[in-house]
């Protein structure tokens, strides 16, 4: 799970009370979670590319 995408805002606009990831109403699913949006900004870091880009580059995946 993206981590920054767990803040008071978002949660809210999802319409939840508590945040999922320390409320421990996940517990019975295994959860890996990872700032996805700063991995994301520290891997496009010398591509010089607007903020805006690089925040929905962070939704990309590859298949292979």
């Amino acid at each position: 799970m993206n981590t920054d995408g767990f803040n008071d805002k978002n949660l809210k606009l999802a319409g939840y009370t508590s945040n999922p990831l320390t409320d421990n109403s996940l517990a019975k699913y295994p959860i890996y979670q990872a700032d996805i949006t700063k991995l994301t900004s520290l891997a496009l870091a010398d591509m010089n590319l607007p903020t805006k880009i690089v925040d929905r580059t962070k939704n990309f995946s590859r298949s292979g």
